[in-house]
């Protein structure tokens, strides 16, 4: 059950590992000797090593990701948003169709920018559970340590009663530090212990009015029945009807991928318009948003998609058009959003289209939404500057760009084929004579002996490049020279062909 709990969702395998850990505490038979604990703590940690086992590939992937380092530094002010208000704890719920607008009012004001911040337990049930603690103690001593681990927890990294901010510490901030506890970014939730723990208290309070009432058994359970409907009530849940926009069934007759624009962070309307094209799109949204390799180590296809000036990294072959940047990696629509641009980035983003895309007409247009097929043509190989560059000098119309120590270039071949690839370098060596070595992904291509200046020379370097990208690096010895820093070459043609 905790695997699939950890499969479900990591929250809740926290959740479900602290109830465990509480619960073994709880229920090791002490009394019976140590040989007894041993066996059932034996017992906890055979559990603990399946749910282990069969979890490794999760837990595999969280560790390569760092996600259990621990946090020691300040708490997040959105940690503390998400945890529960102590004063939540005993207040109805905001989905009670009476009472529920009144409530749901104080999220604002206690939990900025929440949604879910509901932690009410219900008077009906908290009063069973206190009628459980009195009446049945030795049955109810134990789902009562468990539920008030759960609401401490719950209450996050500082305890907030109201609008008053107290500022004391509380335990879930010493176990932030602990490995694997940075997962639980959501304290509020933990209210669930809370409630998993009030159900035997329930039951337990519960049979103890009916032994105490054993002639009006019908009217105490009438009564606490018609309390739990009461209290429990919710209103019918609101339909959201399906928006289907003209620009998705425009989209649905295409074919290819969808490049988005702008990034849209927290929104769904590229995710609803998908429902109904069907196409594969660059993005979306999740609850844990990852990273974009392909956008964000690609230039021109990260500044179209953010919607920033160009930085001329880009390194393409004689004649060919920024589209194939899309076409190599299989967009064959561009699709922007208007209606999230301002109007000053809804002006760059037409004057990124007009370059990237010329003389290309939307085949769709609204106030909201324009569509731009991406122009057929070939695919060949490609290239960008990647570390190590400095920005483009220009004096007249001669241009240049100095490399430092070491620099990278990105090759790209977006073919399924080898393909034949020129490489034409061209440039100046600074104030002395320097040796530029040249390697393909760490294996060395060659040597250049660049001469002393005013000397200007050119080389040609011709090598097989097989599908996909690759590392191309440059060293020469280099010097710090101001404003630059380290300096080596200065290159006036880079071309790849």
């Amino acid at each position: 059950m905790l695997a699939l709990i950890g499969y479900t969702s990591l929250y809740y395998l926290l959740f479900a590992a602290v109830y465990s850990l509480v619960f073994v505490a709880l229920w090791a038979p002490y009394r019976s000797g140590m040989r007894a604990v041993l066996g059932w703590l034996a017992r906890a940690a055979l559990i603990a090593f399946s749910a282990v086992f069969w979890l490794a590939p999760l837990l595999g992937s969280i560790i390569a990701s760092a996600e259990l380092v621990g946090q020691t530094e300040r708490v997040n002010p959105l940690l503390i948003a998400r945890s529960a208000n102590l004063l939540d704890l005993f207040l109805p719920s905001y989905l009670h169709p009476l009472w529920g607008e009144a409530v749901a009012a104080l999220g604002p004001r206690w939990h900025p920018a929440i949604a879910a911040w509901n932690a009410a337990l219900g008077y009906t049930a908290i009063g069973l559970a206190l009628i459980a603690v009195v009446r049945a103690r030795s049955g109810a001593w134990r789902w009562l340590i468990i539920a008030l681990v759960g609401a401490i927890l719950a209450l996050g990294p500082q305890l907030r009663i109201g609008d008053w901010q107290t500022g004391l510490p509380l335990p879930y901030r010493a176990l932030l530090s602990l490995p694997g506890f940075s997962i639980g970014q959501r304290p509020g939730h933990f209210v669930l212990v809370t409630i998993l723990a009030l159900v035997p208290l329930t039951a337990l309070g519960l049979q103890a009015l009916l032994d105490r009432f054993t002639a009006r058994r019908r009217m105490v359970l009438g009564l606490v029945a018609g309390l739990m409907v009461l209290e429990y009530a919710v209103p019918p849940v609101p339909l959201q009807r399906p928006l289907i926009t003209a620009a998705a069934l425009a989209l649905e007759a295409g074919q290819g991928g969808l490049f988005v624009i702008p990034e849209q962070k927290g929104q769904i309307r590229s995710l609803q318009d998908q429902l109904v094209h069907g196409r594969p799109i660059v993005g979306g949204f999740l609850a844990r948003v990852g990273e974009h390799p392909l956008i964000d180590e690609t230039p021109l296809l990260n500044e179209l998609w953010r919607v920033e000036p160009l930085s001329n990294r880009m390194i393409l072959p004689p004649g060919a058009d920024p589209a194939m940047l899309l076409r190599a990696y299989g967009f064959t629509t561009v699709v922007a959003e208007w209606e999230f641009m301002s109007a000053e980035r809804e002006a760059r983003a037409r004057d990124l289209l007009a370059a990237v895309l010329p003389a290309v007409q939307p085949t769709f247009s609204s106030e909201n939404v324009s569509i731009y097929p991406v122009p057929d043509g070939q695919v060949q190989p490609f290239a960008f500057f990647d570390t190590g560059w400095y920005r483009a000098e220009h004096n007249g119309e001669r241009s240049w760009r100095w490399m430092s120590g070491e620099a990278a270039i990105v090759l790209v071949n977006p073919t399924d084929r080898l393909q034949s690839v020129t490489l034409s370098l061209a440039g100046e060596s600074y104030r002395i004579e320097r040796r530029l070595e040249i390697a393909l992904n760490g294996a060395a291509l060659g040597t250049w002996d660049m001469p002393a200046p005013p000397a200007r020379v050119a080389n040609n370097f011709r090598f097989w490049l097989p599908p996909g990208r690759h590392s191309l690096t440059l060293r020469a010895p280099s010097e710090s020279v101001e404003p630059h820093g380290a300096i080596s070459i200065a290159f006036t043609t880079i071309m790849i062909r």
